[in-house]
């Protein structure tokens, strides 16, 4: 090997190349060496509009037309000057930071993920234990929240939730807001407005504050 050059890892040069496709012209005759093709040569650099270049390797035996991508599994190893070789280098690191960023990502998520899925696993458990009053106190302690929430971002009162078994009359209707069925049989209703309140926190409050014939 010439004192002036050295061996480069083709994935680390595409890296590099990929935002200055000229640079491929650079290798033009470069010595190249390849885990199953041994040594050979870079012979051509066609370059072609809208499409990566293609490079032409030639092992003596056998000939290979390449682009880019395919130098990244990193079987090929390319000889090129030592100031290129600088800024492969450079280009290397900063590939094998996006790659150990890209991996810890991954692992984090993997986490969240086994996380998420371990506490749905208790909160079911925790669930199937309570008696269906208590899930159901649970369930109603949960819509109040959401509705007071609901009230407080739209600068109203909340007045609490009525239970629908004290309502005299049946109402079958949908929500404005999600369009899930409602029926205050089943469903409870606002105190404020009186209107069946949606799972989703929705009530008539809502639908006034926002409806133009109300303003």
């Amino acid at each position: 090997m010439d004192q002036d050059s050295r061996s480069v890892n083709a994935k680390d040069f595409a890296f590099l190349a990929k935002d200055d496709e000229k640079l491929w012209d650079k290798i033009l005759g470069a010595k190249v060496e390849h885990v199953v093709y041994g040594t050979g040569r870079i012979t051509a650099v066609q370059h072609r509009p809208n499409y990566t270049p293609l490079i032409t390797l030639d092992f003596g035996a056998v000939k290979k037309e390449w682009p880019p991508k395919s130098f990244e599994s990193g079987k090929t190893r390319i000889e090129v000057d030592i100031p290129l070789a600088s800024q492969v280098d450079a280009a290397a690191a900063m590939l094998a930071a996006a790659e150990r960023a890209a991996v810890e990502a991954a692992r984090r998520e993997a986490e969240e993920l086994a996380a998420i899925k371990e506490a749905t696993r208790l909160e079911a458990e925790r669930w199937a234990r309570l008696t269906p009053e208590e899930q159901h106190r649970e369930r109603m302690a949960a819509l109040a929240i959401r509705h007071k929430e609901r009230l407080d971002r739209l600068g109203l009162v909340f007045k609490g939730i009525r239970p629908a078994a004290s309502s005299r009359f049946r109402r079958v209707t949908h929500c404005y807001e999600c369009h899930e069925e409602l029926d205050n049989s089943v469903d409870v209703e606002c105190k404020s407005c009186n209107w069946i309140l949606c799972e989703c926190g929705a009530c008539g409050c809502g639908y006034r504050v926002n409806s133009p014939t109300m303003a």
